[in-house]
């Protein structure tokens, strides 16, 4: 049966009916004007406390520590401040940068810039070898003067040129990582360094101008004397000309010179005069012996520091160009053949003939269309055959989702394939042959063995006490690679 309704309840159901479409129509409205009120607030350019600002700044920061830390890595390698993974069982861990390595590094050039004398037995450091150096200059410059008054302008400028550049030399003092809260950094290290260069500079030249100086003063002492003996020569010629009579006939006889006078004047000139240039000579040859002296003072000094310079402008060259080489060099030096993945180890085809040493890591990258190339991870040589292929283990992944496939590029900045390899000792060889057969062995595989570590050396095989061989200090000032004896037996093929 049909429901009846009248006209008044569907007027009242059509009014209800409307007020709920309106209240939902409201409702929808303030909901968008409300999300996009807070949109707005959250991407407006005034507001700065954001989420999405947040999330930029920190993506920033990350891509910022990133690029320290490659640059970190890059440049600690080739100094040593980088530990070389050691051969374990089950993994093969890879060092960080060493810390302990890395204060003894910043502890060494401490000590070398102090400013006080060493003690007995102990270098001269380059602060105090440089501030002793001007103080000889000054003492030295202060005494002359006081013999040849004539030389005292160019004696001052040069005194005060020094004290300029002594003013100059840092002497803040440093503390010892280990011993104090805080020690030398590697930017005050940069900064020490390149002030040093510029006070040696200076000194060079100033000294270049001072000996120019010296070398006039010279010139106008030889030059005083002459003028002062050819005047004493013309005087005596006009005493003799006086007493033969010349200029008798002229003028009144009584305004001539009394002859006993003259004759006395010649008889004294006669006694005195050879005792007078003699003293003048004398006078003269001392002169020339101290600016001679002087001269070679010089001289020393400026080849002393000339080479000191030079040593110096070396070391920081070297240490720019191995920076600079590690971040620019991507040749490949070879290729991904085959990957384990659930073991983490892959075989490249480099072999033991073409001087790849265990221990040795490498950068792996995929070479994509146009040449570009994307770094895929790192690998370390824990195996060197002597032929078909190499064993290195994946130390490290840079995107997991895009895994180290075969056929990826490997490279080593100081890695070349087939070159001739430089190695040294420090400390005593003997864990399975004795120093003179490994060095044997060493020239027999085509590589070159050095008694001394210089620039050249790829290589420093570390033994048995090798904290007290000077090979070890001159391995760590260079940055030269360290390995240890194990190491260097597998590189040879010894079982």
């Amino acid at each position: 049966m049909a429901e009846f309704v009248t006209q008044k309840e569907n007027t009242r159901r059509m009014i209800i009916l409307v007020a709920c479409i309106v209240i939902d129509v409201v409702a929808l409205g303030f909901g968008v004007f409300a999300m996009k009120k807070a949109s707005d607030i959250e991407n407006g350019e005034k507001e700065v406390r954001t989420i999405h600002r947040f999330q930029d700044e920190v993506g920033k920061l990350e891509t910022g520590n990133d690029a320290i830390r490659a640059n970190m890595v890059a440049f600690s390698q080739p100094v040593g401040w980088r530990e070389h993974a050691t051969w374990s069982i089950d993994r093969i861990p890879t060092g960080s940068i060493s810390t302990p390595q890395l204060e003894s590094f910043l502890n060494g050039w401490t000590s070398r810039l102090r400013t006080t004398e060493p003690r007995k037995g102990e270098p001269e450091s380059i602060r105090y070898s440089l501030l002793k150096t001007i103080g000889d200059l000054k003492r030295q410059t202060a005494a002359g003067n006081k013999a040849n008054a004539s030389d005292s302008s160019s004696a001052d400028a040069f005194t005060a040129e020094l004290t300029s550049i002594e003013g100059d030399i840092s002497t803040k003092k440093y503390g010892l990582w280990g011993k104090s809260a805080s020690g030398l950094t590697l930017t005050e290290l940069f900064t020490e360094l390149e002030a040093l260069e510029v006070a040696y500079t200076r000194l060079s030249t100033t000294i270049d101008k001072r000996t120019k100086a010296v070398g006039d003063v010279e010139k106008q002492v030889i030059a005083k004397a002459q003028e002062d003996l050819g005047n004493a020569r013309k005087r005596l010629g006009n005493t003799i000309g006086d007493l033969i009579g010349k200029g008798r006939d002229q003028g009144d006889p009584s305004d001539l010179v009394n002859p006993e006078g003259l004759l006395r004047e010649l008889h004294q000139a006669e006694s005195e005069g050879p005792v007078r240039i003699s003293t003048k000579r004398k006078e003269l040859a001392g002169v020339q012996s101290q600016l001679e002296k002087r001269v070679m003072q010089n001289d020393s000094f400026r080849v002393e520091m000339e080479g000191r310079m030079k040593d110096l402008k070396t070391r920081i060259e070297w240490m720019k160009f191995r920076r600079e080489e590690a971040r620019e060099r991507q040749d490949p030096d070879g290729e991904i053949i085959a990957v384990v993945p659930d073991q983490e180890i892959a075989y490249i085809d480099l072999l033991q003939k073409d001087h790849l040493f265990r221990g040795m890591v490498f950068d792996v990258y995929s070479l994509q269309q146009g040449g570009l190339k994307i770094k895929k991870g790192k690998v370390e040589v824990i195996q060197v055959r002597e032929d078909g292929s190499s064993v290195v283990a994946i130390t490290k992944l840079s995107d997991p989702s895009d895994p180290i496939r075969r056929g990826d590029r490997i490279f080593n900045e100081g890695f070349e394939k087939g070159k001739k390899q430089y190695i040294a000792f420090a400390g005593k060889m003997g864990l399975k042959m004795s120093g003179e057969q490994l060095s044997s062995m060493i020239r027999q595989a085509g590589d070159e063995f050095q008694e001394k570590v210089d620039e050249r050396t790829s290589f420093v095989v570390v033994g048995e006490g090798y904290e007290r061989d000077p090979n070890f200090d001159k391995a760590r000032e260079l940055g030269v690679r360290l390995a240890i004896e194990r190491s260097l037996y597998q590189y040879l093929g010894v079982k």
